[in-house]
């Protein structure tokens, strides 16, 4: 896959997640960490609690915040990695604005994984 400069990588789980950027080039990517902000998670109410209110809870907060980026154009290329059950919940949030400008999607846990590791996932390395 091709990184573009630029692009945020989103990687969630459950409970946590991480924002890395690339600051390299395409041909060239380096993942760097960036701040990644507190969320306020809203519990949402579908028929489900315990675990899955927290996921879907902490899945919509990050589509929130995801869509004040891209609305404030300081978004416009994005990868997701999260966990296939996460994923779909995190998908199911994203704004049109938000789903048009993701790149690629990966379901998998890499939450705690070096930004190279990701970087060869990402890769298909």
């Amino acid at each position: 896959m091709l990184i573009p400069h630029g692009m945020l990588v989103v990687i969630a789980d459950s409970h946590a997640w991480r924002l890395l950027r690339n600051a390299g080039t395409e041909a060239v990517p380096v993942l760097v960490a960036q701040d990644t902000p507190a969320l306020a998670v809203a519990h949402h109410a579908g028929g489900h609690g315990g675990a899955h209110a927290t996921e879907a809870g902490h899945a919509a907060a990050i589509a929130d915040w995801l869509a004040r980026e891209v609305t404030a154009h300081r978004l416009d290329n994005l990868a997701l990695i999260a966990p296939p059950r996460l994923l779909g919940e995190l998908r199911h949030h994203l704004n049109p604005a938000v789903a048009r400008i993701v790149r690629h999607t990966l379901a998998k846990d890499l939450i705690g994984r070096h930004e190279a590791e990701i970087l060869a996932v990402l890769r298909g390395e």
